[in-house]
């Protein structure tokens, strides 16, 4: 197996241990400091393999940016609709997510905090209004 893509298969199950344990992970880079969301095991400035995992404060979490799917894929059929958006922790750390909200106005929607619910049992993550 190619070590590059045995480092991503042990970055993925890091990720999904920490949102199992309620916790979303980022990884920094030990040598320059560089931060990761999702996290990585090679940092891309310095070429480091040191990186340490770290929990993202979920007190801060704003929209930057989202849009609303009007015709989901076959896996999500019987779904009428759902809102995807970019939300900024602290240290601008950033995540794609699910995005819940009765409100389906993008114009209204960046800039306003959300509450990020992270599902253990599932593991999965959403951000809701």
């Amino acid at each position: 197996m190619d070590s590059q893509f045995h480092s991503q298969l042990k970055t993925k199950k890091s990720f999904l241990e920490g949102l199992k344990r309620g916790e979303i992970l980022f990884s920094q880079c030990e040598k320059c400091s560089q931060k990761y969301l999702p996290p990585r095991e090679i940092c891309k400035v310095c070429g480091s393999k040191s990186l340490a995992l770290k929990p993202v404060d979920l007190s801060h979490a704003k929209v930057v940016a989202c849009t609303f799917i009007q015709v989901p894929p076959e896996r999500y059929s019987n779904e009428e609709g759902y809102g995807i958006a970019v939300v900024e922790f602290k240290d601008n750390l950033r995540l794609l997510g699910r995005l819940n909200t009765a409100l389906k106005d993008p114009i209204k929607i960046v800039g306003l905090n959300v509450k990020v619910v992270v599902e253990k049992s599932k593991p999965d993550f959403w951000f809701e209004l």
